[in-house]
């Protein structure tokens, strides 16, 4: 199906060819174009015929004809695919009713794992787009596992009928498509042997590398699947089986990792940085922990003139104490407050879901001071789960609120550069 142009680049190949936006692309090289990886791939050699429609008019040229410059063409974004499964773990069907409309979009899409990293299930893959996928080498890809067991991965999906995966990754993996993988494990479905054969069959599979992630709740859990999140014993039970998956696959290439907040669960310490290799699950909560707590001992202390309140998520509290001890306020510390969601419910205590109105409600019970929210409480629109910005927070409690960065180095140097006089304004500012 033919692809409409967007936007032409003045300096571009495309306004050479005389494309103007509203053309529809059909095809370069005899190939179907569909998105923008079609485009950039089929047009990377600048080679082979181009054919476009305009006011109804096919238009044809050959790439080979022009001096060799960037294309220059933007395309209208390509819709994401949806899933079709029904998770019984999903946590989008675990969303309050007031959060962004976005974020109620379940994706599903193999461009989206390639170019984002996001995972997907592999349920609504097409045969033609696995050979896309290889003849591209659209790598690394995602996938969900779960479980490698077909039916009990279909149960998971909420499927009546089995969901195998282990095809899949090996057909993906001998054509040299890196394959990253996910098990989120839910207690009594799972865990325990299923759990243990899953990891086996991963590392015959030679996958990338295995994420393995305790499931997570909300309070919104209403008329769903019943499951539990994983007591401390049953997480404690899975780092075993999964350092036991990682030492017996030693010369292989299918390294498993625990989240961060499986260690948490089961209270046991952050690993040492040996533990994440070249960190390649960091994006799905492998190892930032780590990376904070190294570079927080790393970081020179910092001296400031007035209070400071570095509030975040309860799961990260106690390493945010770390932090706030390279902060002195004279004979005083900057002072940790841990913020309970009260949007999904106090057993979501990660910072990266907290909305903006639990910190507006926190802040106007503290003393006067910079009020520091997390940047990971915030998406790329500067924006928390709940649509409400630093600057309403600003607005709305009088503070200057700070965006606190991920790396504790960054921060700290942004803090070192803080005058005293930017705080005592009556208004509320934001600093990132």
């Amino acid at each position: 199906m033919p692809v409409k142009i967007f936007n032409i680049d003045k300096k571009g190949l495309g306004r050479t060819l005389g494309l103007k936006p509203g053309d529809e692309i059909i095809s370069v090289d005899g190939r179907d174009i569909e998105d923008s990886l079609d485009l950039s791939f089929w047009t990377s050699d600048m080679s082979g015929e181009i054919v476009w429609e305009t006011n109804g008019k096919t238009v044809r040229k050959k790439l080979e004809d022009f001096t060799p410059s960037r294309l220059g063409i933007e395309l209208e974004p390509f819709e994401y695919k949806r899933c079709q499964n029904r998770c019984i773990f999903c946590f989008v069907d675990q969303n309050p009713v007031k959060v962004r409309q976005t974020l109620n979009f379940k994706d599903d899409d193999y461009r989206l794992s390639f170019l984002r990293g996001a995972y997907i299930t592999g349920t609504n893959l097409t045969e033609s787009e696995i050979r896309k996928i290889i003849l591209m080498r659209l790598s690394p890809v995602y996938i969900s596992v779960h479980a490698t067991d077909p039916d009990i991965r279909g149960k998971m999906f909420g499927l009546k009928k089995p969901a195998p995966v282990l095809p899949l990754i090996k057909r993906l993996s001998r054509s040299r498509i890196k394959v990253h993988t996910q098990i989120v494990v839910v207690p009594g479905i799972n865990d325990g042997n299923i759990l243990q054969k899953t990891l086996a069959d991963l590392a015959k599979a030679f996958v990338a590398s295995t994420a393995v992630v305790p499931v997570g709740l909300t309070k919104q859990r209403k008329n769903l699947y019943p499951i539990r999140e994983l007591s401390r014993d049953e997480a404690l039970d899975v780092i075993d089986r999964t350092s036991f998956a990682s030492s017996s696959g030693r010369g292989r290439t299918s390294p498993v990792y625990c989240t961060d907040q499986m260690f948490l669960t089961a209270g046991k310490e952050i690993p040492r940085n040996s533990y994440y290799g070249d960190y390649p699950q960091l994006e799905n909560g492998v190892g930032g922990l780590r990376l904070f707590l190294d570079e927080t001992e790393k970081a020179g202390k910092v001296k400031i003139g007035f209070p400071l309140f570095l509030l975040t998520g309860e799961a990260m509290f106690p390493f945010a104490q770390k932090l706030a001890e390279k902060i002195s306020l004279g004979k005083s510390k900057a002072k940790v407050i841990p913020v309970v969601n009260s949007f999904f419910g106090k057993k979501v205590t990660t910072a990266g879901l907290l909305p903006g109105k639990d910190f507006i409600k926190i802040s106007e019970k503290l003393d006067d001071g910079v009020i520091a929210v997390p940047q990971r409480s915030l998406n790329y629109q500067g924006r928390f789960i709940d649509d409400i910005t630093p600057e309403e927070i600003a607005r709305k409690t009088g503070r200057n609120v700070f965006v606190c960065s991920e790396r504790p180095r960054l921060f700290l140097n942004k803090l070192d550069k803080l005058h005293e006089r930017s705080i005592k304004s009556k208004h509320g500012k934001t600093s990132n």
